[in-house]
């Protein structure tokens, strides 16, 4: 059932969206006004969702790195030691020696080490080592995290940074309300069909929310500024044109195929602000941002980002 205060925000969407129908819209004056001011972020404050815990992530490191280790030691045992049945440290020193079907060599052999040691064993099972991966990386995810939200920034592992990437947005769409008529969840795995392969920079922009009220303002801008990728970069297209815009960028979506599922969900009733904003020349950059019925906002980037 919604409430009370949920009616009265839907109603101020309603209206405020019926006022840029007709006449010019003010947006585009409203985001040079945000522009020229700069950004701030204490001034503006937003409220993430992507929050992600150790004991939220050691389970992922444990199934990939788990991965990782059982495809080495089964390439290990096909072309060194066919009977072989226990991790050793000498064991994983022979990973590098693999040349194909172990090339992550380097952390399956660090993965193996790592657990023996924390376990003070000289040699496990596969199974029993990947089964204590996530208690061994435990400790260096909580060195790395503050107020129990892990660092990125300071993962020393590039695969580590990139699957917690991943993580950061499956859990931003958990916890964000779902906007009628869209799956957010639907919504991800099509935009990683779209950036599937490219040489582009890209990112899910997540869900983030405001104070009451900021988004329905005449500092809608400011927020949105504070919140996104969004220095250098100019007010282009709002409404449906936004959603035209970014997809048939060419250091974009380029008119991708596997845009049109966003496109029609970025169409639903239930998102009430589109606005596209890009930067083109040597370092272009192009993000389309959406605020949904629940006053969330989120989006896209793709090009370069900052």
């Amino acid at each position: 059932m919604k409430t009370i205060s949920m009616l009265v925000a839907s109603a101020l969407f309603a209206l405020a969206s019926a006022s840029c129908v007709t006449g010019t819209d003010p947006d585009f004056a409203l985001d040079e006004e945000a522009a020229a001011s700069g950004k701030s972020d204490d001034a503006y404050s937003f409220t993430r969702m992507d929050q992600v815990a150790p004991a939220d992530f050691a389970p992922v490191v444990q199934t990939v790195y788990g991965g990782i280790v059982r495809e080495c030691f089964e390439r290990y045992r096909a072309e060194i030691a066919p009977d072989a049945q226990l991790l050793t440290k000498n064991v994983a020193a022979q990973f590098r020696t693999i040349r194909v079907g172990c090339e992550q060599w380097s952390t399956a052999e660090r993965t193996v080490n790592g657990v023996l040691d924390a376990q003070v064993r000289q040699r496990m099972s596969p199974e029993a080592l990947i089964a204590g991966i996530a208690r061994w990386i435990t400790p260096t995810l909580e060195a790395v995290s503050r107020d129990g939200d892990i660092d990125s920034s300071r993962l020393d592992d590039p695969t580590l940074y990139f699957m917690l990437e991943d993580k950061r947005d499956e859990m931003a769409i958990a916890r964000a309300a779902a906007p009628q008529g869209v799956n957010l969840g639907e919504v991800l795995a099509q935009w990683r069909q779209v950036t599937d392969g490219t040489t582009l920079d890209n990112e899910f922009l997540q869900p983030v929310t405001f104070p009451d009220g900021a988004v329905l303002g005449d500092r809608i801008f400011n927020y949105l500024r504070a919140a996104f990728p969004l220095n250098g970069l100019t007010l282009a297209e709002t409404r449906f044109d936004a959603i035209d815009g970014f997809a048939s960028a060419d250091e974009g979506p380029n008119d991708n195929a596997a845009f049109a599922g966003i496109s029609t969900a970025l169409r639903q009733d239930a998102i009430k602000k589109r606005f596209y904003f890009s930067r083109f020349g040597e370092v272009s950059s192009h993000v389309l941002i959406v605020v949904d019925e629940h006053g969330q906002a989120w989006g896209f980037q793709m090009g370069y980002s900052e």
